[in-house]
């Protein structure tokens, strides 16, 4: 008996022809996107059902709306701990920072929302639910891409690292 491979999210999605060809125009980040898929394994494109397909997407969007829920709630938390505890230097700096991560945290909550409603639409079938997903997917890339210029920021601002250090890290992130 021949055990078959897990069909998993990442595997069908980075199968999906439209995918592994999405960068074949432009020239120098084809390599970089072959490298992301590269990353989430190789690629499967399993005789699967309809309903099999939207059921596995349905539960790998559910997943990220869950991981981002838990760190809109870690936001909140660490925002109200910090003020709780004193952790800023003036009242002003506590004031910001404690708004900050409550904006952050909302911002989280509402864009996961978006998440687990395609997911629903998805799964039931009642409708494609894209415009739901790819508006939660951007809503994420702008979070990440926000909280990556944020931190270095803050990096170069309190260690004053080097300049060429900070922006390399962030070029990388």
């Amino acid at each position: 008996m021949v055990a078959m491979k897990t069909v998993s999210f990442s595997r069908i999605v980075s199968g999906a022809e439209s995918v592994v060809t999405a960068f074949d125009s432009c020239g120098g980040t084809r390599w970089w996107w072959r490298t992301i898929l590269w990353l989430h394994g190789k690629p499967t494109s399993p005789v699967l059902s309809d309903a099999e397909r939207r059921r596995i997407l349905a539960d790998g969007f559910r997943f990220y709306a869950q991981l981002y829920r838990f760190v809109g709630a870690l936001f909140w938390l660490v925002g109200g701990a910090c003020w709780g505890v004193g952790v800023f230097e003036t009242s002003r700096d506590a004031l910001y920072w404690t708004l900050a991560s409550v904006v952050v945290g909302g911002f989280l909550w509402f864009t996961t929302s978006l998440g687990f409603a395609g997911a629903k639409v998805m799964r039931e079938d009642k409708g494609s639910g894209r415009l739901l997903l790819c508006s939660f997917m951007v809503a994420i890339i702008a979070f990440l891409s926000g909280l990556t210029a944020a931190l270095s920021v803050v990096v170069q601002w309190q260690t004053q690292s080097g300049v060429l250090l900070n922006l390399l890290a962030l070029s990388v992130l």
